[in-house]
């Protein structure tokens, strides 16, 4: 998961074209949805390799919606900031 730390207007839409705001961050597993977070609260140990693991990634998600459209069309881009290949992985909304 990616924590936006900044979010910008690419574009406003006020020329006629989609509007377009981006949202960039580091990987950084937010705690409330971070499963063994959850169970460390209740007093739990959580084994080694089991809890979240940032990456040396970033990503932006943009979000573009066109002059009536009535659906929002959302990329999203991962930047591997390290100097080895990463698996991936990947989720459908």
């Amino acid at each position: 998961m990616v924590h936006a730390t900044s979010v910008e207007i690419v574009n406003d839409g006020q020329d006629g074209t989609p509007a377009i705001v981006r949202a960039c961050g580091p990987d950084d597993l937010l705690d409330y949805v971070n499963p063994s977070s959850q169970v460390a609260e209740f007093g739990v140990e959580v084994p080694n390799g089991v809890d979240d693991e940032d990456r040396p990634i970033e990503a932006c998600t943009e979000y573009k919606l066109g002059l009536g459209a009535r659906r929002v069309e959302v990329t999203t881009t991962v930047f591997n900031l390290s100097h080895s290949p990463r698996g991936s992985s990947s989720a459908t909304s």
